[in-house]
């Protein structure tokens, strides 16, 4: 039995996409308040001084990153990294 690497490609493409929308569906707002809560943490312990970087390995919605980043502005983080599939460019616009 075999298959050809695009079908392949394509059925591991849709169940990641399945897997990523169900991510983004727990990611609620207990999910943030422990992300907000871990990077507070950090924050406090580092001080006002060191640039903090939060990486969402690609895990995000465009509603959820939006709400992440918000939940995080307070502590000044430099940046919020692949929270978007890379090829998403109409979410990173709208982001």
């Amino acid at each position: 039995m075999t298959h050809n690497f695009a079908q392949r490609a394509d059925g591991f493409a849709n169940t990641l996409d399945d897997r990523l929308e169900r991510i983004n569906s727990t990611l609620d707002t207990r999910a943030r308040q422990i992300s907000e809560t871990l990077v507070a943490r950090t924050r406090e312990q580092v001080g006002p001084d060191v640039e903090l970087m939060v990486d969402a390995w690609t895990s995000l919605d465009v509603e959820t990153a939006v709400r992440l980043g918000e939940a995080l502005r307070p502590y000044r983080i430099k940046w919020l990294e692949d929270y978007l599939l890379p090829d998403d460019l109409a979410g990173y616009a709208r982001v």
